[in-house]
C-alpha cells in the first residue's frame, strides 16, 4: 500500500525523482493454530456468553471466517444434511455448503 501512495506522489509531482526512498520488508508471521489446552480455555471463557460460544465452535468447527459467522442465516443451516451454505460477501455468490461435525450441530439446534 505504501509503495502506490509513493508512485502516486512522483506522478502527481509531490515527490521529485531526487528523493530515495527504501523499501522496508515486512516479517512474514507463521499462521498459528491453537492447541487443545487453548481450545479448552477458549471454550471456558466463552460459557457465560451463549452468543460467542456459538461463533467459537462455528470458527473451530467449520473454519469460518468472522464475518460469514456473522453474516450467517438460519436457512444457511441444512441440520438434515449435517451442513452449512454459506455466501460470498464480496460477491454474493453461493459457496460449496461445509460439513459441521454433530456436536457442533447439535450446540447450534439448542442455540438456534
Amino acid at each position: 500500500m505504501c509503495t502506490l501512495i509513493i508512485y502516486w506522489c512522483k506522478e502527481n509531482i509531490y515527490l521529485n525523482g531526487d528523493l530515495k526512498i527504501r523499501e522496508l520488508k515486512e516479517e512474514e508471521r507463521p499462521v498459528g493454530s491453537l492447541n487443545d489446552v487453548e481450545i479448552k480455555k477458549l471454550l471456558k471463557a466463552a460459557e457465560p456468553y451463549p452468543s460467542v460460544k456459538m461463533r467459537v465452535l462455528l470458527a473451530l468447527g467449520t473454519g469460518l471466517r468472522h464475518g460469514d459467522i456473522e453474516a450467517l442465516k438460519i436457512s444457511n443451516i441444512d441440520f438434515e444434511r449435517n451442513c452449512i451454505a454459506t455466501t460470498s460477501r464480496k460477491t454474493k455468490k453461493s459457496m460449496a455448503s461445509r460439513p459441521v461435525s454433530i456436536e457442533v450441530m447439535a450446540e447450534l439446534s439448542r442455540f438456534v
